[in-house]
């Protein structure tokens, strides 16, 4: 049989067989490889794994996830050049949603840090403008993802005061021990004039650590905040989740403390808050 009639061979079985069914379909192209297949190739759920790595399955005790980075500015000639820090904490419970899903409430508090002296910045000094510029406060209303189990992965939605979201997406990737899971989030930010950013929050655990049943586990990473249209980066930096009484930053821990007391409850961050 030569290719020509292996070919009107293969295509007439195909239209016998959807004939008999009274239909005419085109063949299905390949489904593309789920973004949690690998989780679920090694027996894990994928809401059970974003829930323990981004957050805790544990509703009483809450977590959060301490921030520390630094918004660059493009000069010329020089390249680009950290101007000022951050250090921000955002508090987080979570609450079942029914067998197949759960919400993820989280609100942020931080403080803008003088680069040359590591003192929390009101202000910056541009060199190139022989001029200082204000720096706003940095915190955030509660917030909430809903995140739901949808066909073998998950889907999530995000509502955000002030904030116009247009779609968020996560993937989780298995590289020997170590699970990572990259959640990218497009919203239009009204406080940065409107224009459309893009938020990438990239995370990491331990794969063994995940395949027990503690209600959460150890997690640090890397975000970032990016311009659309210009590609320019607002923010980016190292992330770490701690539980509430853990102060993996005691520097940030009381600068942050000293102008937002109300995020605090004695020595835990405030986790509950209506």
């Amino acid at each position: 049989m030569d290719r020509r009639d292996l070919f009107k061979a293969i295509t007439g079985a195909s239209i016998a067989i959807t004939g008999v069914a009274g239909e005419r379909r085109a063949l299905a192209a390949p489904a593309s490889p789920s973004p949690f297949a690998c989780l679920t190739g090694q027996g894990l759920d994928p809401l059970d794994v974003y829930r323990r790595m981004f957050a805790t399955s544990d509703e009483k005790t809450g977590c959060y996830w301490c921030f520390a980075g630094a918004l660059p500015v493009d000069i010329d000639e020089v390249g680009t050049v950290s101007f000022v820090q951050e250090e921000t904490f955002r508090a987080q419970k979570t609450e079942n949603a029914g067998k197949d899903g759960f919400y993820l409430d989280w609100r942020e508090a931080g403080v803008f840090r003088d680069i040359e002296t590591g003192e929390v910045a009101k202000s910056f000094f541009n060199p190139g403008t022989g001029k200082r510029a204000e720096l706003g406060h940095l915190h955030h209303d509660p917030a909430r993802f809903t995140v739901r189990r949808s066909g073998d992965g998950i889907a999530i939605g995000l509502d955000t005061p002030g904030i116009t979201v247009q779609g968020v997406t996560v993937a989780a990737v298995i590289v020997g021990d170590r699970v990572s899971l990259t959640q990218t989030e497009y919203k239009l930010n009204r406080n940065i004039g409107s224009k459309l950013q893009c938020a990438t929050l990239k995370i990491y655990s331990n794969l063994a650590e995940l395949k027990e049943r503690s209600p959460s586990v150890a997690a640090q990473g890397f975000y970032s905040v990016r311009i659309v249209d210009s590609g320019k980066t607002f923010v980016s930096g190292l992330m770490q989740k701690a539980a509430p009484n853990e102060k993996i930053n005691p520097l940030a821990w009381d600068r942050i403390r000293a102008i937002y007391p109300e995020f605090f409850d004695g020595e835990h961050i405030q986790t509950r808050w209506e």
